[in-house]
């Protein structure tokens, strides 16, 4: 899979990252992804419909934890997986409950209906590989709206949180370390 590549990346704000049951084999894991940013407003509107979404999760020395793309298309049922538009255009909606197509389960991508160019973005999954050791951490997010066509045009942002113990938003593991957090 290739690297998720960002050009002119805008900073996350407001991130949250959390895996969870990471002492249980893998492939079990479960994780969330959230955060907003700001786009240019005088670029091409994001078509997550069409195009989808993409994101990765690095180590402190740019090396992939884990990356997953999330394919365009839309919903042809109220079942099935894929992509539903709202009615006025402003949020999107991707759902797979049933993990048909892997492991992410459930992406909303909002645009702000007063601040253009306003993005917020929320991903779930279940049931698949998102482990993280230690030693991997504090991690550094990216995240693509769209393919990597997108990416070169700058609708992309990202985070890289403080080591455990310092200021926030930084990444802790809990004390069982089956949880890891970065807020």
């Amino acid at each position: 899979m290739p690297d998720v590549f960002c050009s002119g990346s805008s900073q996350l704000t407001s991130p949250r990252l959390k895996v969870t049951k990471l002492l249980t084999p893998s492939g079990d894991e479960n994780f969330t992804l959230k955060g907003s940013w700001m786009l240019d407003p005088a670029s091409p509107p994001p078509n997550p419909v069409a195009e989808g979404i993409r994101f990765a999760v690095y180590d402190p020395f740019g090396n992939v934890i884990f990356q997953r793309i999330v394919p365009g298309g839309a919903a042809v049922s109220r079942t099935s997986p894929g992509w539903t538009l709202s009615l006025d255009g402003h949020v999107a909606k991707y759902r797979d409950p049933d993990g048909i197509q892997g492991d992410i389960t459930k992406v909303v991508i909002a645009s702000s209906k007063r601040v253009p160019g306003l993005f917020t973005v929320s991903i779930a999954g279940k049931l698949g590989d998102f482990t993280v050791s230690s030693a991997q951490a504090p991690v550094t997010v990216r995240v693509v709206l769209g393919n990597q066509s997108r990416a070169l045009l700058g609708q992309c942002a990202s985070y890289t949180f403080n080591a455990s113990g310092g200021m926030r938003p930084r990444c802790d593991f809990s004390s069982t370390g089956n949880t890891f957090v970065c807020r």
